[in-house]
């Protein structure tokens, strides 16, 4: 089977930071290699250890979002944020945000991978502090949160796919164990693809395990790490906006 890698992610004065190391592979959405099953781990403080900043270290912030810290991408190019680039990779990626507000990414994918990340941050209750020092997962339950809205602009022809996981234990950094492999399915048993324009919302319990997870795992919706939209091979260039959180009317948390 193919290798994949796994993140696991600090928290350095205010950034994400991002350290890189192996885990097998098992199936996929489609039966084959999957992209990669990826979590973002307990954050740490600002008082930790500065780490140096790479060319790979490129995020977007996102003002306003509460309850999320940051954005940014990853791929077999740039596997870490606090990692160089791996020059023999051949995939490309280019992550910014357009004058109407939207991040988004453009390149191509041939035999590599890539996705984009939302890091979620528990204590960002009104979308103000970025770089709070008490970052950690995010509490759904206790927050009100029932769900998750976005909008996607001209997603791949391939689709996207997309995975929330949760962090276990507590006070664990940087070595906190990840429960991933929770995706948005189709009547199909596989990872649905996203690949049409529009919004889009969903509660927690739309994301199921998928076959190739790990069936003694749950989803906990009080450490909840990220929402990692997966890439398809190919050519793309689509935009994710109107990122935000549902409470149990469905209107969206502020």
């Amino acid at each position: 089977m193919a290798s994949m890698v796994d993140e696991r992610v600090l928290r350095s004065l205010g950034t994400w930071a991002i350290v890189a190391a192996g885990s097998a592979a098992c199936s996929s959405t489609d039966g084959s290699t999957p992209d990669r099953v990826s979590a973002l781990n307990q954050p740490a403080t600002l008082n930790d250890p500065v780490m140096a900043l790479s060319s790979c270290d490129q995020p977007l912030d996102t003002p306003g979002i509460a309850f999320v810290d940051i954005f940014f991408p990853v791929s077999d190019y740039c596997p870490a944020r606090r990692m160089g680039p791996n020059t023999a990779s051949q995939t490309q990626l280019q992550m910014l945000r357009d004058n109407a507000g939207r991040t988004c990414l453009h390149g191509r994918l041939t035999d590599g991978w890539a996705q984009l990340i939302v890091g979620f941050d528990g204590s960002n209750k009104n979308g103000l502090t970025p770089h709070s020092p008490a970052i950690g997962p995010l509490d759904a339950d206790g927050a009100g949160v029932r769900g998750v809205h976005f909008t996607l602009d001209t997603p791949p022809a391939g689709g996207l796919t997309i995975e929330t996981a949760s962090v276990v234990g507590e006070n664990c950094y940087p070595f906190c164990e990840l429960h991933g492999a929770f995706y948005l399915m189709s009547d199909a048993g596989l990872a649905r693809p996203f690949n049409q324009s529009g919004s889009y919302s969903f509660q927690w319990s739309d994301f199921q395990l998928a076959p190739w997870g790990d069936p003694t795992t749950y989803l906990d919706t009080t450490h909840l790490a990220g929402m990692f939209f997966h890439l398809p091979s190919g050519d793309f260039d689509f935009c994710l906006s109107d990122f935000y959180f549902l409470d149990a009317t469905g209107a969206p948390v502020r």
